[in-house]
């Protein structure tokens, strides 16, 4: 094998450098996106953890939480009368959520997020749409990170959807 010239060494490692230095670029692209959607993400969980732990502050515990507030507080995943929670309840309740929890939070919104999408958007998308009305949802999230909808609606939704599409 001939060994290269040193003309053709140095374009070498031009190529390997532009190469990197895309690389590099495609990369930090990559993870200023991922930044952005860990920092929505982060914004989003305590934005939703602030308003669960307002409407739970008044009360000394959960047997005196009036009706109203029972309602509101199943949009966020947890009802009180049938003694069940949310596994989004556990963020909730943690004052400084990790980075991997902040992180999984986010991927989990996002996917029930995009399996809705495909499901109001597919093949049985009437039948999608009838079954989210009946369950109280006449519209559904524009994004993932949109907050008009809490992260367990998202994933309500996206069961709802799942089962009217079977």
């Amino acid at each position: 094998m001939e060994r290269l010239n040193a003309k053709e060494q140095i374009n070498s490692e031009k190529i390997n450098t532009a190469w990197d230095s895309l690389s590099n670029q495609e990369f930090s692209s990559e993870t200023a996106e991922k930044e952005k959607n860990f920092e929505k993400a982060s914004e989003i969980l305590n934005h939703e953890a602030e308003e669960y732990n307002k409407l739970l502050e008044p009360f000394q515990n959960l047997q005196e939480v009036d009706e109203n507030t029972k309602v509101k507080l199943k949009r966020f995943g947890l009802d009180i009368d049938h003694q069940e929670k949310s596994p989004v309840i556990a963020l909730y309740e943690v004052s400084e959520p990790t980075k991997l929890e902040i992180s999984d939070f986010a991927k989990e919104r996002e996917y029930d997020y995009n399996e809705l999408k495909n499901f109001a958007n597919g093949e049985h998308q009437k039948d999608v749409k009838e079954a989210l009305k009946e369950r109280g949802f006449d519209n559904t999230p524009k994004t993932w990170s949109d907050q008009n909808f809490t992260t367990h609606e998202i994933a309500l939704m996206h069961q709802i959807a799942k089962n009217a599409h079977k």
